[in-house]
């Protein structure tokens, strides 16, 4: 992923808002719009800003490491990407009934899947 899908991802992750961000790095809203448009990249030093305030790689906003790139960001042994985090918290907003739904469908996916079939 870009450095923009990147960062707009951290931001809906942590469901922070441009302006808030722009007060907390002392940035200028304008310059972080232009960063999530990708008309303009972060310089080094703001690089180093987005990763303490995210607490996550310089190679993660890159795109250059495919998770947070921060170990204790991970669920068990496995790595949790930051689109499996943003989904895990869309499905923990859905009513009971609705995750119910999902779980019976994604179950049945995995069997298929698991002895071969395509879905």
């Amino acid at each position: 992923m870009s450095f923009k899908e990147n960062l707009s991802l951290l931001l809906n992750f942590k469901d922070i808002k441009v302006d808030d961000l722009a007060l907390q790095i002392k940035y200028a809203r304008s310059t972080i719009y232009f960063w999530l448009s990708g008309k303009k990249t972060p310089n080094a030093d703001a690089l180093i800003c987005l990763s303490k305030f995210f607490n996550v790689s310089v190679d993660y906003l890159l795109g250059i490491e495919d998770d947070f790139g921060v170990k204790q960001f991970t669920g068990n042994a496995d790595t949790v990407s930051p689109e499996e985090f943003l989904l895990l918290k869309k499905f923990r907003a859905l009513n009971l009934s609705t995750q119910e739904a999902f779980r019976i469908q994604i179950n049945a996916m995995y069997e298929k899947e698991v002895k071969g079939e395509k879905v």
